[in-house]
């Protein structure tokens, strides 16, 4: 059985089985931006910032924010031309083949990890490998209470 801290060890590619397809991550992150206008707050964590669905959050609130892996995806480049407002640099640290149709990918956004679930395909066509420098893009994320 897996042990350590849960931000550890649900990252652990190795419990997919265990953990099934709602595979994420929980970031601990700060409201530091409001923009009522698109009803958004911009949170902040230790390695970057997410826009996410205001909840009368204030600036200053601490929240959670829960990133699936099937809500991840992986670019080359900053899609800027995009309707994903979420883009973050980041460094391929694992891979592993979920099936024969599906790969986890292990991402790190400085000391701060994301998941992404891709096609086998995707992994193939961006080549992939542990260190490659890439775009996580976040299509969707939850404000977890």
């Amino acid at each position: 059985a897996a042990q350590g801290p849960l931000d550890q060890v649900i990252t652990q590619l190795d419990l997919s089985a265990e953990l099934g397809t709602n595979r994420g991550v929980v970031l601990r992150c700060k409201v530091v931006e409001k923009n009522e206008k698109w009803g958004l707050v911009k949170v902040s964590f230790k390695n970057g910032t997410l826009m996410v669905p205001a909840q009368n959050d204030e600036i200053g609130d601490e929240v959670r924010v829960r990133v699936l892996a099937s809500d991840a995806s992986i670019a080359l480049s900053d899609q800027r031309d995009s309707s994903i407002l979420n883009r973050l640099p980041a460094t391929v640290s694992e891979i592993s083949k979920e099936s024969t149709s599906m790969a986890l990918v292990k991402l790190q956004v400085g000391d701060s990890v994301l998941l992404a679930r891709l096609s086998n395909r995707s992994v193939d066509e961006l080549k992939l490998r542990a260190g490659s420098a890439v775009w996580a893009q976040i299509k969707s994320v939850a404000v977890v209470r």
